[in-house]
């Protein structure tokens, strides 16, 4: 789906008036196919998170209770909005549940995470809770609440934690001297720094449409952490650890404005597949010592 927006945003600008026809067919073509795709990713998405809802309950002792029945609430509730609008104080609500859900993933995830890890949780987190900051500023103002939001700024300082989320989570998981998972990153960062330098005006009108982000900071910040992320996930895939790494990549394959309220199930679940990752290294890590200290797991 990403790449279907970052290619439907771009032929905007590839298309012109002496384009053949054919071009053009082509490219209706493929919008259609892409949003076909986007139909059925959003109903895989629902399903997705109701299974990490089912697991969650099932697996209490990691997760407790609170954070299954907010992650299986977001089921009912996106479906809902296929057949109503919400008002002022629904769109509140399911922003203020979201939040619960990344904060509660965060903390099932932190005590079997290392401390680059952690930062980059705690950065994620921040950057994504920035995002609903942003989003709830215009409900608030539905709701006849009238305050300084400084929408915009919170919303790029998202931007920056994300920045720093991503080379937190690079030092943490991402580190390898494997060439062959180091070229592809590293090729697509410099085909976007290129592209950059030929035409710049046109970077941030596609990365606002595409995915939401406003682009304030230097170019090759964007661009570094995209290789850096990129690399990070396929080391994960890599090295048997194909949850985390989709977790993450669902992270930034979202929207960051949130349009519509399927980029926010990708942040919701990816939050909740890392918690998932990272949480059963705390149980069996607490399993083992308890074999090496059985006197004091028992209390004596």
């Amino acid at each position: 789906m990403l790449l279907f927006r970052l290619f439907a945003r771009t032929g905007i600008y590839l298309l012109g008036d002496g384009t053949p026809a054919w071009v053009y067919s082509g490219y209706r073509a493929a919008v259609w196919a892409g949003t076909t795709a986007y139909n059925f990713a959003a109903i895989l998405t629902l399903v997705l998170c109701s299974v990490i809802a089912i697991y969650f309950w099932l697996r209490r002792d990691i997760g407790g209770r609170f954070l299954p029945l907010l992650a299986g609430a977001m089921v009912p509730w996106n479906l809902g909005l296929f057949f109503f609008s919400p008002g002022p104080a629904m769109s509140l609500a399911y922003l203020m549940v979201s939040a619960g859900i990344v904060v509660s993933a965060v903390a099932v995830s932190w005590p079997g995470a290392t401390r680059a890890a952690r930062l980059a949780l705690v950065s994620l987190a921040t950057s994504f809770l920035c995002v609903y900051y942003f989003a709830a500023v215009a409900p608030l103002r539905h709701a006849g609440w009238t305050f300084d939001d400084h929408g915009i700024d919170v919303f790029r300082s998202g931007e920056a934690l994300a920045a720093i989320g991503i080379l937190a989570a690079f030092v943490a998981w991402g580190r390898t001297r494997r060439l062959r998972l180091i070229i592809g990153p590293a090729v697509a960062a410099a085909l976007l720094i290129g592209g950059h330098a030929s035409v710049p005006e046109r970077f941030p009108l596609i990365g606002t449409w595409a995915m939401g982000v406003t682009m304030h900071l230097p170019f090759l910040v964007y661009a570094v952490g995209a290789a850096l992320l990129g690399l990070t996930v396929l080391k994960l895939l890599h090295s048997g650890r194909g949850l985390l790494g989709l977790g993450l990549a669902l992270l930034f394959a979202s929207h960051r404005m949130l349009p519509l309220t399927y980029f926010n199930l990708l942040i919701v679940c990816g939050f909740l597949l890392m918690a998932i990752a990272l949480a059963p290294a705390t149980s069996l890590a607490g399993e083992e010592e308890a074999v090496r200290r059985p006197g004091r797991a028992s209390g004596r």
